[in-house]
C-alpha cells in the first residue's frame, strides 16, 4: 500500500515516534499526497515537509529534519551507478587550471544541515538497548549539525562533517568551480583546509570521474 511505501523510507522516524504514530501520520500525508507516477521508489519525499506542519509533532522540533535526513538515505541507496573520480585525477590538470575546474558530487552524495544533533539522534536510534533518554534540543552553544550521507560502494553511509566542508561540497555540488567554493567555505570557516578536504574526499569517492 502507499502508506506502507512510506513507512519503509522512515523506519528511524518509526522508533522515535512508534509505529501506530507514524501510521497515522502517514495515512493523513497520503490523502493529501497522492503520487502522481507509477514508480513508487521515490514516493514520500516530501514526507518531512508535511511533518514541518504536523501538528501533532511540534514538540518534536527535530523530527522533519530526521525524516530529511532518512529520505536523504533512501536516495543515496537508490541512486544511478556511476564511477568516482580517481585520487590521482587531479595531479593530471595543469595547475593554472585548478581553479576553474568543476568537481561535480556523485549521484548518491547528499548534504543535510540541522540545529539538531542528528547524528547522536541516529546513534540512540540504532543501538540495540538505547539507555535512558536522549537530550535531542537544539545545538545551542555549539552551532549546526552537518552531514553528508553517500553510499561509496554498495551501502549508503553518513559522515558529520565541518561547516566548511559542508559549504564547500554545496558549492560544487551547484556547480560551482573549486576556487568559489573554497572562498565560500573559508570565509565562513576560517579552519577550513582545502588540500586536506579535497584529499579526505577523493579517497571517500565523492567526486565524480571527468567526463561521466
Amino acid at each position: 500500500t502507499l502508506t506502507n511505501a512510506v513507512i519503509a523510507a522512515y523506519p528511524l522516524t518509526e522508533k522515535l515516534v512508534g509505529v501506530d504514530f507514524l501510521k497515522g501520520a502517514v495515512e493523513r500525508y497520503v490523502v493529501a499526497n497522492l503520487p502522481d507516477q507509477g514508480n513508487l521508489n521515490f514516493y514520500g519525499a516530501t514526507f518531512a515537509d508535511f511533518l514541518a506542519d504536523y501538528e501533532p509533532v511540534q514538540h518534536l522540533p527535530y523530527l522533519p529534519d530526521m525524516a530529511r535526513l532518512e529520505w536523504a538515505w533512501e536516495c543515496a541507496t537508490l541512486a544511478g551507478d556511476d564511477a568516482p573520480l580517481p585520487p590521482a585525477a587531479l595531479q593530471e590538470i595543469p595547475e593554472d587550471k585548478l581553479p576553474d575546474l568543476p568537481l561535480p558530487l556523485r549521484a548518491s552524495v547528499h548534504l543535510l544541515q540541522s540545529d539538531h544533533p542528528l547524528d547522536r539522534i541516529v546513534d540512540f536510534c540504532r543501538a540495540e538497548n538505547p539507555q535512558g533518554t536522549l537530550d535531542i534540543g537544539d545545538n545551542s552553544g555549539t552551532g549546526k549539525t552537518h552531514l553528508m550521507i553517500f553510499r561509496p560502494e554498495l551501502q549508503a553511509q553518513m559522515r558529520k562533517i565541518s561547516a566548511g566542508e559542508f559549504i564547500f561540497l554545496r558549492a560544487l555540488k551547484n556547480g560551482n568551480d573549486l576556487m568559489r567554493a573554497a572562498e565560500w567555505a573559508t570565509k565562513a570557516d576560517e579552519t577550513f583546509d582545502l588540500a586536506a578536504t579535497l584529499q579526505r574526499n577523493l579517497q571517500l569517492g565523492t567526486f565524480k570521474t571527468f567526463g561521466d
